[in-house]
Protein backbone atom coordinates (compact mmCIF):
# COMPACT_ATOMS: atom_id res chain seq x y z
CA UNK A 1 0.00 0.00 0.00
CA UNK A 2 3.02 2.06 0.44
CA UNK A 3 2.76 3.79 -3.15
CA UNK A 4 -0.76 4.56 -3.03
CA UNK A 5 0.03 6.54 0.22
CA UNK A 6 2.53 8.67 -1.22
CA UNK A 7 0.77 8.91 -4.38
CA UNK A 8 -1.95 10.33 -2.29
CA UNK A 9 -0.01 12.25 0.37
CA UNK A 10 1.61 13.76 -3.25
CA UNK A 11 -1.31 14.80 -4.59
CA UNK A 12 -2.90 16.32 -1.49
CA UNK A 13 0.18 18.22 -1.55
CA UNK A 14 -0.54 19.45 -4.86
CA UNK A 15 -4.12 20.04 -5.41
CA UNK A 16 -3.97 23.11 -7.27
CA UNK A 17 -2.45 20.64 -10.31
CA UNK A 18 -5.85 18.87 -10.22
CA UNK A 19 -8.10 19.00 -13.39
CA UNK A 20 -11.26 19.40 -14.43
CA UNK A 21 -11.65 17.86 -17.66
CA UNK A 22 -9.51 15.00 -19.18
CA UNK A 23 -9.13 17.48 -22.41
CA UNK A 24 -7.30 20.01 -19.92
CA UNK A 25 -5.33 17.30 -18.45
CA UNK A 26 -4.50 16.03 -21.91
CA UNK A 27 -3.40 19.33 -22.74
CA UNK A 28 -1.30 19.68 -19.97
CA UNK A 29 0.17 16.70 -20.30
CA UNK A 30 1.42 17.77 -23.96
CA UNK A 31 2.58 20.89 -22.25
CA UNK A 32 4.33 20.93 -19.14
CA UNK A 33 5.80 18.52 -16.75
CA UNK A 34 2.52 16.54 -15.85
CA UNK A 35 1.04 13.13 -15.82
CA UNK A 36 -2.30 12.11 -15.84
CA UNK A 37 -4.24 9.90 -14.03
CA UNK A 38 -7.29 8.23 -16.07
CA UNK A 39 -9.40 5.43 -17.07
CA UNK A 40 -7.31 2.65 -19.15
CA UNK A 41 -9.79 3.39 -21.88
CA UNK A 42 -9.39 6.90 -22.08
CA UNK A 43 -5.74 6.95 -22.09
CA UNK A 44 -5.82 4.22 -24.81
CA UNK A 45 -7.85 6.47 -27.00
CA UNK A 46 -5.96 9.62 -26.63
CA UNK A 47 -2.22 8.18 -27.56
CA UNK A 48 -3.36 6.17 -30.66
CA UNK A 49 -4.88 9.32 -32.13
CA UNK A 50 -3.14 12.41 -33.86
CA UNK A 51 -0.88 14.44 -32.88
CA UNK A 52 0.72 10.92 -31.53
CA UNK A 53 3.04 12.76 -28.53
CA UNK A 54 1.58 10.41 -25.76
CA UNK A 55 2.14 7.38 -23.75
CA UNK A 56 1.10 5.87 -21.05
CA UNK A 57 2.83 4.13 -18.97
CA UNK A 58 3.09 2.06 -15.50
CA UNK A 59 1.04 -1.29 -14.52
CA UNK A 60 -3.10 -0.69 -14.20
CA UNK A 61 -4.30 -0.43 -10.57
CA UNK A 62 -6.91 -2.91 -11.32
CA UNK A 63 -8.47 -4.63 -14.04
CA UNK A 64 -11.84 -3.41 -15.14
CA UNK A 65 -14.32 -4.17 -18.12
CA UNK A 66 -17.48 -2.47 -19.09
CA UNK A 67 -21.03 -3.71 -18.06
CA UNK A 68 -24.79 -3.14 -18.40
CA UNK A 69 -27.16 -1.66 -16.42
CA UNK A 70 -30.33 -3.84 -15.94
CA UNK A 71 -33.48 -3.68 -13.55
CA UNK A 72 -33.50 -5.90 -10.67
CA UNK A 73 -34.66 -9.37 -11.14
CA UNK A 74 -34.39 -8.91 -14.78
CA UNK A 75 -35.56 -11.84 -17.31
CA UNK A 76 -32.90 -10.52 -19.93
CA UNK A 77 -29.79 -10.92 -17.62
CA UNK A 78 -28.99 -14.21 -18.33
CA UNK A 79 -29.45 -13.49 -21.84
CA UNK A 80 -27.19 -10.80 -22.23
CA UNK A 81 -24.31 -12.79 -20.06
CA UNK A 82 -24.76 -15.56 -22.80
CA UNK A 83 -24.30 -13.04 -25.66
CA UNK A 84 -21.22 -10.76 -23.95
CA UNK A 85 -19.73 -14.25 -23.13
CA UNK A 86 -20.16 -15.49 -27.01
CA UNK A 87 -18.61 -11.87 -27.99
CA UNK A 88 -15.62 -12.86 -25.78
CA UNK A 89 -15.31 -16.07 -26.86
CA UNK A 90 -15.27 -14.74 -30.16
CA UNK A 91 -13.12 -11.84 -30.40
CA UNK A 92 -15.70 -9.33 -30.62
CA UNK A 93 -15.13 -7.48 -27.76
CA UNK A 94 -11.60 -7.36 -29.04
CA UNK A 95 -12.06 -6.06 -32.20
CA UNK A 96 -14.49 -3.36 -31.44
CA UNK A 97 -11.78 -2.30 -28.65
CA UNK A 98 -8.91 -2.37 -31.80
CA UNK A 99 -11.75 -0.36 -33.97
CA UNK A 100 -13.27 2.24 -31.54
CA UNK A 101 -10.27 2.58 -28.60
CA UNK A 102 -7.02 1.61 -30.21
CA UNK A 103 -6.81 3.12 -33.70
CA UNK A 104 -4.07 2.77 -35.94
CA UNK A 105 -3.47 6.66 -36.62
CA UNK A 106 -0.57 6.93 -34.95
CA UNK A 107 1.58 4.31 -37.44
CA UNK A 108 -0.21 1.27 -36.08
CA UNK A 109 2.59 1.38 -33.44
CA UNK A 110 0.90 0.88 -29.70
CA UNK A 111 1.70 3.97 -27.54
CA UNK A 112 0.25 2.28 -24.84
CA UNK A 113 2.41 -0.21 -22.40
CA UNK A 114 -0.60 -0.91 -20.13
CA UNK A 115 -1.72 -4.25 -22.45
CA UNK A 116 -1.04 -7.49 -21.02
CA UNK A 117 -0.23 -10.74 -23.03
CA UNK A 118 -2.12 -14.10 -22.02
CA UNK A 119 0.37 -17.05 -21.68
CA UNK A 120 -0.79 -19.50 -23.96
CA UNK A 121 0.68 -22.86 -24.24
CA UNK A 122 3.58 -22.42 -26.37
CA UNK A 123 4.99 -19.73 -23.56
CA UNK A 124 4.19 -23.17 -20.69
CA UNK A 125 6.18 -25.90 -23.39
CA UNK A 126 8.82 -23.30 -22.86
CA UNK A 127 8.85 -23.37 -19.45
CA UNK A 128 8.62 -27.32 -19.36
CA UNK A 129 11.51 -27.26 -21.15
CA UNK A 130 13.80 -25.38 -19.85
CA UNK A 131 12.34 -26.93 -16.62
CA UNK A 132 12.77 -30.66 -17.45
CA UNK A 133 16.02 -29.84 -20.02
CA UNK A 134 17.98 -28.77 -16.60
CA UNK A 135 16.20 -31.80 -14.81
CA UNK A 136 18.06 -34.29 -17.74
CA UNK A 137 21.23 -31.67 -17.31
CA UNK A 138 21.70 -32.36 -13.47
CA UNK A 139 21.25 -35.59 -14.13
CA UNK A 140 23.48 -36.63 -16.58
CA UNK A 141 26.51 -34.84 -14.51
CA UNK A 142 25.25 -36.73 -11.42
CA UNK A 143 25.92 -39.96 -13.33
CA UNK A 144 29.02 -38.54 -15.31
CA UNK A 145 30.63 -37.60 -12.03
CA UNK A 146 29.62 -41.11 -10.40
CA UNK A 147 31.09 -42.76 -13.08
CA UNK A 148 34.33 -40.64 -12.79
CA UNK A 149 34.57 -41.12 -8.90
CA UNK A 150 33.87 -44.28 -8.21
CA UNK A 151 36.85 -45.99 -9.69
CA UNK A 152 39.12 -43.59 -8.03
CA UNK A 153 37.57 -44.49 -4.54
CA UNK A 154 40.03 -46.39 -2.38
CA UNK A 155 38.36 -48.81 -0.13
CA UNK A 156 40.34 -49.41 2.98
Amino acid sequence: MEPYHSLGEAMEANKDAVVQSMAEGLEKARTENYALFADSAELDYAVSRQPCDLKTVGRLFWQTGFGLFLPKDSPYVVEFNRAILRAEEQGVTGELDHKWIKSQECGGSDQSVLGSKVIDLEDMLRVFVLVYGGMGIAFLTLVGEFIYVTPRKKVN
